[in-house]
């Protein structure tokens, strides 16, 4: 694990080596066809099918888009890697 610190906010990034599935729908991670991917906003490790979605973070890049989970686009809680 490792701190990362976007503008104000500071959340733990969750280690690619560790993590076997995806975070929300807890599929295994396979190199084919679902991959480990970081969500920008909280720092969980999701497949791309839990991580749709773009949005501006500015506190990371004031226009570039970056890949959020399905959990925090929601709004809702996240454990594991902390969050905004």
């Amino acid at each position: 694990k490792m701190l990362a610190t976007a503008g104000t906010c500071m959340y733990v990034v969750q280690d690619d080596g560790g993590s076997t599935e995806c975070f929300i729908c807890r599929q295994p991670f396979n190199i084919l066809t679902r991959r480990k991917h970081h969500c920008r906003k909280c720092g969980n490790i999701v497949c791309d099918k839990c991580s749709p979605h773009r949005v501006v973070l500015a506190n990371i890049h004031k226009t570039q888009k970056q890949r959020i989970c399905s959990t925090c686009n929601r709004g809702g809680q996240v454990r594991a890697g902390g969050g905004c």
